[in-house]
């Protein structure tokens, strides 16, 4: 099968797992447990929030749930490459979607854990749109904690986006994040 070049053909990848994800047939376990067993996802965002896709799957062009397990050459390490080579980045650690990964898990019936395949921990791939929808939710995690003050409040808010700023002209100058 051919590697993705562009993320019109992730999106379709996407669009199929969405698909698989709602089914009641058979594609629905399949797709169970693609997300059970990934390590690498690319986190997007749907109507119900942010939903998984492990990179093993949309890295490959026009991927089908119920035919992916024929694909006898697919391998996460060329599928990363060609995801890398999309978003500009790698996937990396990142304990906020760690764990708005193991609420998804529950949310499709998926006992959640740490690690994927072999015992490897999960890396995520960060794009602006997720990572605002994070920045959101941090955000009204810290204003709605009774334990900070207003002043408090605002320096862990500010503190925040700085972050955020700084970690994009990062991986615009070193194509990752440090």
């Amino acid at each position: 099968m051919d590697l993705v070049v562009n993320e019109e053909q992730v999106a379709e990848n996407l669009a199929e797992l969405d698909r698989a994800r709602a089914s009641e047939t058979g594609d629905g376990k399949i797709y169970r447990d693609l997300i059970k067993r990934g390590t690498c996802y690319l986190p997007y965002l749907t109507d119900a929030g942010i939903a998984f896709a492990p990179s093993r799957f949309i890295g490959y062009v026009g991927n089908k749930v119920h035919s992916h397990s024929s694909n006898k050459e697919k391998h996460g390490s060329e599928t990363n490459i060609a995801l890398n080579k999309i978003y500009g980045s790698y996937p990396a650690l990142n304990e906020n979607l760690q764990l708005a990964f193991e609420s998804f898990c529950i949310s499709i019936g998926v006992a959640p854990s740490r690690k994927g395949s072999f015992g490897v921990t999960r890396k995520y791939w960060v794009t602006d749109d997720v990572s605002d929808v994070i920045a959101k939710a941090q955000e009204q995690q810290i204003r709605s904690d009774a334990m900070l003050t207003d002043t408090q409040k605002n320096q862990l808010i500010l503190a925040r986006v700085g972050q955020g700023a700084f970690r994009k002209k990062l991986v615009n100058h070193w194509g990752k994040c440090a």
